[in-house]
């Protein structure tokens, strides 16, 4: 079993519990990043989980959806821009637990594929390892944002040692 999965799906966690307890208006609230809310980051998140999982489907599934973003950024929208479009109206709690269940399924698929094999990305290919590693990095960095502007402490632990 590959263990980046399971950290990432571990990060995924701490993030899920971190709004529990937070005031419905404060999802609207703009972050010390790009000044993005929780909804922005949850949005660009489970965006890219989606991407993460597109890249398991075969050769085309991919690029045609980075198509798309590429498309957006260029005709001068901001990749929160486009994950709004891209959720269709989905925040707050029900973003935060259709991310989170999504995220799941991410790190179930990723968990049990050879970690050498290579999947396409926005750049060059790269490994299932780093693929996965990356969607806990964007996780524990978008995370942060939300820790911060939540006033709360990060628990590091020992999966970080993937980022």
């Amino acid at each position: 079993m590959l263990t980046q999965a399971i950290d990432y799906r571990d990060e995924c966690d701490a993030l899920y519990a971190l709004p529990a307890d937070v005031d419905p208006v404060r999802w609207s609230q703009p972050t010390q990043f790009k000044r993005w809310t929780l909804d922005d980051v949850l949005g660009h998140l489970h965006m890219f989980d989606y991407a993460a999982r597109l890249t398991l489907e075969g050769s085309n599934a991919f690029p045609a959806f980075w198509d798309s973003v590429s498309n957006s950024l260029a005709a001068g929208h901001s990749m929160a821009d486009y994950a709004r479009v891209w959720l269709r109206g989905c925040t707050g709690r029900e973003l935060l637990q259709r991310w989170h269940e999504f995220a799941h399924q991410v790190a179930g698929d990723y968990a049990d594929l050879d970690p050498s094999r290579r999947v396409k990305w926005a750049g060059p290919e790269m490994s299932v390892r780093s693929c996965i590693s990356a969607r806990q990095m964007e996780t524990w960095s978008h995370g942060q944002a939300a820790f911060d502007m939540l006033g709360r402490v990060r628990v590091e632990h020992d999966r970080i040692r993937n980022i």
